[in-house]
């Protein structure tokens, strides 16, 4: 809880600033908009396009209605989902839609079957949690963890079609977003975070019986949770439970410098005013693009803001998955989006370069951007293949 101390600025981190330097102070001003506005389209930040030749950003037109060609870089070895007919990996991209891929009122098919509770403080609250049954027989289990300011909701989609292969599926909503209780937007520390995710994933095992020496288990991080799961993936549990990793377009590095910049500046604010709001701005955007996604846009459980604590551990837990992409023992999938205008896909792919498993894949879906590679029916088609077939891939040389 923001206390009063934390309502009124200390002087001594306001004589910091002017010490430093005015510039400094300026940047740290308009961190909000240039992370929220500047540099993104999705429901992590905000939803606006890719810049124009004057420099200026417009707004992302709608996601494109044919199919786009796929793009792997190495390690290509994926084999098709039990829905389609036989494919090579390099025609993932030209495939029609998923026949059943909507994801507008789609809802998890068991929700709170954890019931999941944690300490916040002093008092006791509930995180919100998924599950999808395996239409068979359970082959594997996945866990999925959703962006920052999102919801696992947000990826029912990928969770219907990871059953229907028959992988059972779990998520949660991180405390204070999505449908969990909490303070909103606020993030204690980085093993608080971590935390949650652990008991997410050892209470799944627990309830649901799932035997860990036969059932090959396998972490899915969408952006937040990509660098999320990049850590998870090196840890002592991590490198022993996990049969593989999928990362879809993971925070490795905002695409504006902003954020690094203001850095140290970021560290006093921290400590004083850790529960700060940037609060986030949008810009102007096509109107058909965002009627098409309007149920996302238009979700109340999304988070408008981000706090001062929440964007210093961004940036130390993004020095933290360096060594532990390079020093994971698992296979990992690799997936970005060539417009992406949230993350930089340059630092996803110097990461990708650092694992050294042989069974690795980068996958690149041509065309979509941070939000439309997830829900367009193409874009979003396009890395759920991908998905399946890795995680296919890795259960077979287990049989």
């Amino acid at each position: 809880m923001t206390t009063a101390s934390e309502n009124k600025s200390p002087p001594h981190f306001s004589e910091l600033l002017d010490e430093r330097s005015g510039v400094a102070r300026k940047k740290l001003a308009h961190l909000h908009s240039e992370i929220a506005s500047g540099h993104g389209q999705n429901e992590d930040f905000s939803f606006d396009g890719p810049k124009t030749a004057t420099g200026k950003r417009e707004a992302a037109g709608p996601a494109s209605s044919t199919p786009t060609e796929n793009s792997t870089a190495y390690n290509t070895n994926a084999v098709p989902s039990d829905h389609d007919d036989d494919f090579s990996e390099q025609d993932l991209g030209s495939l029609p839609p998923l026949e059943g891929f909507e994801w507008r009122d789609l809802v998890f098919e068991e929700i709170d079957p954890l019931d999941l509770r944690v300490m916040h403080g002093r008092e006791e609250i509930k995180l919100m949690t998924y599950r999808w049954a395996p239409a068979n027989e359970r082959k594997a289990v996945v866990f999925l963890l959703h962006g920052y300011g999102s919801c696992s909701p947000h990826l029912a989609v990928l969770a219907k079609f990871l059953a229907a292969n028959d992988y059972e599926v779990f998520a949660f909503d991180y405390r204070g977003q999505g449908d969990s209780e909490g303070e909103r937007g606020v993030f204690l520390n980085s093993e608080q975070i971590y935390g949650d995710c652990w008991a997410m994933i050892f209470e799944a095992c627990k309830k649901f019986k799932i035997n860990q020496q036969k059932t090959p288990l396998f972490l899915f991080g969408r952006s937040f949770g990509g660098l999320l799961a990049s850590n998870m993936a090196n840890t002592l549990i991590g490198r022993s439970m996990f049969a593989g990793v999928v990362l879809l377009t993971p925070y490795y590095r905002l695409f504006t410098e902003r954020l690094y910049d203001v850095y140290r500046m970021l560290i006093p604010l921290s400590i004083v005013k850790p529960n700060h709001k940037f609060v986030c701005e949008y810009a102007e955007l096509d109107p058909e693009w965002v009627a098409k996604y309007k149920q996302i846009f238009e979700d109340t459980r999304n988070l408008e803001f981000f706090t001062a604590m929440t964007a210093r551990l961004w940036v130390e837990e993004q020095e933290t998955a360096r060594t532990s992409i390079a020093e994971a023992p698992m296979p990992i999938c690799f997936i970005t989006a060539t417009e992406d205008g949230v993350v930089r896909n340059d630092y996803i792919e110097e990461f990708a370069a650092l694992a050294k498993h042989p069974m690795n894949e980068l996958h690149k879906v041509v065309g979509a951007n941070h939000t439309d590679v997830c829900f367009d029916e193409n874009y979003g088609s396009h890395f759920v293949r991908s998905t399946l077939g890795f995680i296919r891939k890795i259960v077979a040389r287990r049989d």
